[in-house]
């Protein structure tokens, strides 16, 4: 037990059932409300990383594995350079550029894509040049 804990009154020592915990922000003590409206973080969260800290240490929380998640529904990067790749031969062949600056944009090079344009014309095109 450290010395910090110990009741120096009392001949039994025992241990904390529940650790006192003192929250800070900028140098000023805060309730625990108070600390976890100001870092976004919900009081059973608080709870969670206090017990891991008591259980485990000054470590990082590892999230629990609990199957196959996103990584299924992620692309590769050669699918995202094709994807890329597409849409600017894409924007070459179909945009519609802008006379002047568009509000709201620093740049003057904005196209605007037409959004009911099939793309199906598009893949046609490409099986054509490839014959």
């Amino acid at each position: 037990m450290s010395p910090m804990t110990a009741r120096s009154k009392k001949k039994s020592q025992t241990q904390r059932r529940r650790a006192r915990t003192r929250y800070f922000y900028q140098g000023k003590q805060l309730c625990v409300t108070t600390f976890g409206f100001l870092y976004k973080v919900c009081y059973d969260r608080i709870q969670r990383l206090s017990a891991h800290y008591q259980q485990n240490g000054l470590c990082p929380v590892e999230s629990q594995k609990r199957g196959a998640h996103g990584h299924k529904k992620a692309l590769s990067f050669e699918d995202i350079s094709r994807v890329v790749n597409f849409l600017k031969t894409y924007a070459e062949d179909h945009a519609l550029v802008l006379p002047g600056r568009v509000p709201g944009f620093w740049r003057d090079d904005v196209v605007l894509l037409p959004s009911s344009h099939p793309w199906k014309p598009r893949a046609a095109k490409a099986q054509k040049k490839k014959k």
